[in-house]
């Protein structure tokens, strides 16, 4: 049976992905470092996903002094979509420097494209949480199709020409992680304890590879699952008590491998803005996130509460911690890092506000 909401979604995915190809792939080598290179996060992607085609990884650039910049990136942030394009080439040579741009260009729009087919469905789930199941199909589908275009319109436009999309790519993972993990089954009871250990491990996983701060967001999700296990199934608790400690002991180490030098201080002290960021509507955003999860609580609905307002925490306490070390939202220029946190916040917080302006 076609659900209507469903083909919605499926239209959103290709209109961004045509959205974003039709005005950067395709033209000129000339017109495309013009038209996508005014974001220097474009620059240092596709010198990334360059070195993960041609070596296998990331080889490592001196940027201001900064020896290895580009080495101490999580080896996800570029490599997805590169290492699908090196797998797909013939074994007669390596793909010309012109083509490679083009392939980044084309892989980087369908990472878009998919990214805010995701964000689309999870406002579609929530409409029919709110509405309910007799009469969701309309109101889901709108939301879906007001998600679309407030992304491709608004913020999730810049997030592509400016080259935030390994970002967007984490947050996304994030959003639909934390939602999907505590996300009722078809008759309604409680996701089982190990759906939803699957799945926050799985979203964790792309996460520390690609932006390991947000890994944040999905503390409250993974407290749900914890709960729920503790409460009545032994052989799960020990087996997350297992995972936990295994996490605890080895964090360190994970966390020195994947960002080499970064540190939180380093990562307070870069400066820089991002193009089309609102802290009145971001703030906005959340509010209206942290109302909706407290009137699904109330309603009895726990798991998609916890779902929706998880990833929006995770990332306000990243930058929290980060403005106490230092980081400021103004001045010229701001904090980057920061900026981007709270940018990743109005991501997150677009489905929930959609779904309940719908």
């Amino acid at each position: 049976r076609v659900v209507v909401p469903d083909v919605v979604v499926l239209v959103v995915t290709g209109l961004s992905a045509w959205w974003v190809l039709a005005a950067s792939y395709g033209m000129d080598l000339r017109d495309t470092l013009a038209r996508m290179f005014h974001g220097w996060d474009w620059v240092l992607h596709i010198i990334m996903f360059t070195d993960v085609y041609r070596y296998g990884r990331l080889a490592g650039l001196e940027i201001e002094d900064s020896p290895a910049f580009l080495s101490s990136n999580p080896q996800l942030h570029p490599a997805l979509w590169s290492v699908g394009t090196w797998s797909g080439q013939s074994s007669t040579g390596t793909m010309p420097g012109e083509s490679l741009l083009q392939a980044g260009i084309l892989a980087t729009a369908m990472t878009f494209a998919l990214c805010l087919g995701a964000l689309a469905w999870v406002t579609a789930d929530l409409v029919t949480a709110i509405v309910g199941r007799s009469r969701r199909q309309v109101p889901a589908a709108v939301g879906a199709a007001i998600t679309g275009i407030v992304c491709i319109l608004g913020a999730g436009s810049a997030i592509f020409f400016f080259g935030h999309t390994p970002f967007l790519l984490g947050v996304t993972a994030l959003v639909v992680g934390s939602y999907l993990s505590v996300h009722p089954l078809r008759d309604g009871r409680p996701p089982t304890p190990l759906r939803s250990m699957v799945v926050l491990a799985a979203a964790a996983v792309v996460i520390v590879l690609e932006w390991p701060p947000l890994v944040l967001g999905l503390g409250l999700a993974g407290l749900l699952a914890a709960v729920r296990i503790v409460r009545g199934h032994r052989k799960e608790t020990i087996a997350l008590g297992v995972l936990l400690a295994l996490l605890v002991v080895t964090t360190p180490w994970w966390y020195a491998r994947l960002t080499g030098s970064v540190t939180i201080a380093s990562l307070s002290d870069a400066a820089g803005a991002v193009t089309r960021f609102s802290l009145p509507m971001t703030v906005a955003a959340v509010l209206v996130t942290v109302a909706a999860a407290a009137a699904l609580f109330t309603h009895g609905d726990h798991g998609r509460a916890t779902g929706v307002l998880g990833p929006v925490v995770g990332m306000l306490a990243f930058a929290a911690l980060l403005i106490l070390n230092g980081s400021r939202w103004w001045g010229d220029p701001p904090s980057y890092y920061l900026l981007k946190t709270l940018l990743g916040c109005l991501v997150a917080a677009t489905p929930v506000v959609v779904a309940v302006l719908v």
